[in-house]
C-alpha cells in the first residue's frame, strides 16, 4: 500500500498564487484507507487531513491521492488537473472523488478558450479536456500538472516525488486558466460567492 504526493509547505495564511511547488505522491497508506473515507457523502475531512500530515511528513504541503490501484483521485480538498504532452488537460471522474466547482469551471473555459479546433492556434495549447483515470505514472511525464478549488485557487506542481515536471517552472495552461478564472470570478456569468 502507498500513500498522497505532497506539496512543500507555505503559509497558512499566503494567497494562492502562481508559485512553484513540489509534490510528492501518497498512496493510500493502511491508516487512512477505510472505505467510507473515500465517500463523498462522509463529510468529513479525516482524509484530506491524513493526506495533508502525510505530505508534510515527505517535505510537502498537500498531497495528491492515489488509490490501490495506481490511479490519481485528488489533493487536500484540491482537484488534479494534468496537461500531457499530447495537450489533453485531463482530471479524474468524480467516482468517489470532490466534484470540485473549480474543476468543473476550468474544464469549461479551457473548452471554451483553449482547445484548438484546427490543431495550430498557439493562444490554444490543448488539444482536449477530458476525465479520466489517470495512473500515477503519467503525472512523471506531464507537461503541467496542477491543483484547484475555491474560485481562484490554483497551484502549480513543478516537480513530482523529487522529478521536475515539463520545464520546471509553471505552465502557460495552468497561467492562462488562472486568468481566465480571475476574470470570470470578476466579470463572468457563472456563479462566484463574494468573500
Amino acid at each position: 500500500r502507498t500513500s498522497p504526493p505532497t506539496l512543500p509547505s507555505s503559509s497558512p495564511t499566503s494567497k494562492p498564487t502562481q508559485e512553484a511547488e513540489h509534490v510528492r505522491s501518497c498512496p493510500p497508506s493502511a491508516h487512512c484507507s477505510p472505505a467510507h473515507a473515500f465517500d463523498p457523502r462522509a463529510s468529513s475531512y479525516m482524509l484530506n487531513a491524513l493526506t495533508m500530515m502525510a505530505a508534510k511528513d515527505r517535505g510537502g504541503t498537500f498531497g495528491i491521492g492515489v488509490d490501490a490501484d495506481g490511479f490519481v483521485t485528488e489533493s487536500c480538498v484540491l482537484n488534479v488537473c494534468v496537461v500531457g504532452k499530447d495537450g489533453i488537460l485531463r482530471t479524474p471522474p468524480f467516482r468517489n472523488l470532490l466534484r470540485g466547482c473549480t474543476v468543473r469551471r476550468v474544464m469549461e473555459l479551457a473548452k471554451q478558450h483553449l482547445v484548438s479546433t484546427n490543431g495550430s492556434a498557439a493562444d490554444k495549447p490543448l488539444s482536449a479536456v477530458v476525465q479520466e483515470r489517470i495512473p500515477l505514472a503519467d503525472l512523471y511525464e506531464a507537461n503541467e500538472l496542477f491543483l484547484v478549488a475555491g474560485d481562484t485557487h490554483i497551484y502549480s506542481a513543478v516537480s513530482l516525488d523529487g522529478r521536475m515536471l515539463g520545464t520546471g517552472k509553471p505552465g502557460a495552461v495552468m497561467t492562462r486558466i488562472k486568468q481566465l478564472l480571475e476574470a470570470d470570478a470578476k466579470e463572468g456569468e457563472a456563479d462566484h460567492e463574494p468573500l
